[in-house]
């Protein structure tokens, strides 16, 4: 379980990091007259990794039916591991001109479609390795992860905006974000390689029993769908915060990131 949820946490990691760093990336990738178009471009591809994440999703949960969890896993890790290191070493718009903002838009798309993937292989592969009294425990760990990963990728915010001055973080602080997710990414890789090549499939009539004697049936997946929903607008929520703070807050900015609170 470790290997599988340490390797969800990774992902995640990876794939927010880019919602902490939106406006330096807008900075070094789309550097409009108007700061506020910059911004707006930077979010919207921010924005791209979700469009393609249900695409992942499906290509990749397909692939994982047909060949295993854990080869899933593996490629979902990998194409991460590609994205990150991509994002950390684009050169900047001014160095290479409109390839800077295309190859951006392509490591975003292909983080999303990445992480599509991770959830879903990951969850079926945490709910079929565990035990039939412990899978709900099990595969809430998943979840956990994610959590886990967005307060590391806080954590390392919070780090380099204390350490580093507002211009070293707009020049180079937000690629090291990048490149302490890509240098784990080996030691994903490595977890994951001792996973065994895990599938399951589930009887027709024990799946049949099962879902019949289930006090909530259909019930748990519409709440399970509320919750994704939930934490989609908690997602935009906190990002929408920290732009408002960044803009209009312009004296109390730095202070807001290192210590969470407002300063006028």
């Amino acid at each position: 379980m470790v290997a599988v949820v340490a390797g969800n946490a990774l992902e995640f990691y990876d794939f927010v990091t880019y919602a902490f760093f939106s406006i330096q990336i807008g900075h070094a990738f789309f550097p409009l007259q108007s700061a506020y178009g910059s911004l707006m471009l930077s979010l919207a591809t921010f924005g791209a990794g979700f469009v393609t994440r249900p695409i992942g999703a499906f290509v990749i949960g397909s692939y994982a039916d047909r060949i295993g969890r854990k080869p899933a896993m593996m490629l979902c890790f990998i194409l991460m591991g590609f994205a990150i290191v991509g994002m950390a070493v684009i050169p900047k718009y001014a160095t290479i001109g409109l390839a800077a903002p295309i190859l951006a838009v392509i490591a975003r798309m292909t983080q999303g479609f990445s992480l599509g993937g991770e959830i879903g292989a990951n969850t079926a592969y945490l709910a079929e390795a565990a035990t039939p009294e412990k899978r709900g425990f099990v595969v809430s760990w998943q979840g956990i992860s994610q959590l886990i990963a967005i307060t590391s990728g806080g954590l390392v915010g919070i780090t380099l905006t204390t350490l580093l001055p507002t211009a070293a973080v707009d020049a180079y602080g937000w690629r090291i974000a990048f490149l302490i997710g890509a240098i784990t990414v080996p030691f994903g890789l490595w977890l994951r390689s001792s996973l065994p090549k895990r599938y399951i499939r589930p009887r027709k009539l024990e799946h049949q029993r099962t879902w019949r004697r289930s006090p909530v049936g259909p019930g748990a997946s519409l709440l399970a769908c509320l919750h994704t929903r939930a934490g989609l607008h908690r997602l935009r929520h906190d990002r929408y915060l920290h732009f408002y703070v960044h803009r209009h807050l312009r004296s109390g900015d730095d202070a807001f990131v290192r210590t969470g609170r407002f300063h006028r």
